[in-house]
């Protein structure tokens, strides 16, 4: 068992623990890196990644916080919104459709065939790239897409992630063949006839093919089941030390209860509350796994969304640190070892 020191800090941070592999719930997920570096100033392709103006860096929401070694120099995310600017060289995925530039490197297959990919993406129209025209992080959990069954508009998308790897963050310059096409949409989100566009996408892991039905098929009961079934994979992925790979399965296990679907629950106490009891460990075991790779921002995060029970709900002492963050008190109870 791991105990944890409670070192007040500034910005009221969970302290560091001790190193340790043995945790009652052990689940984390993929990361990915934070930028800083000067602009680009090479050469341009007819799909590079423009000259958009920016002065500092910013984190994504669902990226892990890194330490300033792990800083990506090839990368600058504008604080404005735009689209990134990146170094790295591009990558022909399909000739004169799909381009490439990878800002963080994955493990593993690409997937193949039908694989369900979880992801969250950003994307610009390529001509106006000031302003996103698409953010999936609102869902906070990553959405799924399955290859090969993915809508018209998203065949570029689906084209690139055929060549990544799980973990890999890249950015993908999609012909408007294989975006919205000759038409453009006119709805949400507004894209211009012909409209080349950039995808910002990050791959947090994929299954394969087999026989799940569709989510907005499934049951409440099968959701739970599936959650379950990933956490618990999880779970083996954290004992065996991959805590990248077990932070993968930890966020697609969330994912089949995104907002939405909680909002849809509302009122309804007794599924409500079993939902919680499988999202709590999931939660705090995203916690522990970045607890062992001193990504406190994400601890925190995660304490943050844990679902308390009310009746475990017990306010924090004025002095203890991580005072007002629900799930912080119970991490520390499942690390710290009970009294002989």
């Amino acid at each position: 068992m791991v105990t944890i020191e409670e070192e007040p800090v500034q910005e009221e941070v969970p302290a560091k623990a001790n190193k340790s592999d043995t945790l009652e719930h052990a689940e984390p997920l993929a990361s990915t890196e934070t930028a800083t570096s000067e602009s680009d100033k090479g050469s341009k392709s007819p799909c590079s990644a423009p000259d958009a103006a920016a002065s500092s860096a910013k984190r994504f929401l669902w990226e892990p916080a890194k330490s300033s070694s792990d800083i990506d120099l090839n990368i600058l995310e504008p604080l404005d919104g735009s689209v990134p600017r990146i170094k790295t060289p591009l990558i022909t995925v399909q000739e004169g459709m799909i381009e490439k530039q990878i800002i963080v490197e994955g493990k593993g297959e690409p997937p193949e065939g039908h694989a369900k990919c979880f992801v969250h993406f950003l994307a610009w129209v390529k001509d106006s790239t000031e302003e996103r025209i698409e953010d999936t992080r609102s869902e906070k959990e990553p959405v799924q897409i399955v290859l090969g069954q993915d809508k018209p508009h998203l065949q570029g998308v689906a084209g690139g992630l055929r060549s990544m790897r799980p973990g890999e963050r890249s950015l993908l310059h999609i012909n408007w063949k294989m975006a919205y096409g000759e038409q453009g949409n006119f709805s949400f989100p507004h894209v211009a006839p012909r409209s080349d566009l950039i995808y910002d996408i990050e791959l947090f892991d994929y299954e394969p093919e087999d026989d799940e039905m569709p989510r907005a098929d499934m049951t409440f009961e099968e959701r739970c089941r599936q959650a379950d079934k990933r956490r618990h994979a999880g779970n083996e992925l954290f004992k065996d030390g991959n805590h990248d790979r077990a932070i993968s399965k930890y966020n697609v296990a969330l994912s089949y209860f995104g907002e939405s679907f909680m909002f849809q629950l509302e009122g309804l106490d007794k599924y409500k509350n079993q939902a919680n009891a499988i999202r709590l460990p999931i939660h705090l075991n995203l916690a522990a796994c970045h607890l062992k790779k001193d990504q406190f921002s994400e601890v925190i995060v995660n304490c943050t969304e844990c679902p308390t029970p009310k009746a475990q709900a017990t306010p924090a002492a004025p002095h203890s640190t991580g005072k007002g963050i629900p799930g912080i008190s119970l991490l520390k109870a499942e690390l710290t070892p009970a009294a002989p």
